[in-house]
């Protein structure tokens, strides 16, 4: 991930940190569980693509079994 992905995702983090300490209040809203319940899967995936990238694959091979 490059600086500005890194930024981004701190950000997303520090708002799921935010909602999740203000539960009580930002229950309240309509339709918040479901906006956040996507919010987390999609900070999920974005860690996920990011660990993936933090790995150099340029040395592997897949071979052929024969």
């Amino acid at each position: 991930m490059n600086s500005r992905q890194e930024s981004k995702l701190s950000m997303y983090l520090a708002v799921k940190n935010f909602l999740t300490t203000n539960a009580a209040i930002v229950n309240l809203l309509p339709n918040f569980s479901i906006f956040f319940a996507a919010f987390i899967k999609a900070i999920t995936q974005i860690q996920t693509f990011g660990e993936e990238q933090t790995f150099d694959k340029s040395g592997l091979k897949k071979t052929n079994p024969s």
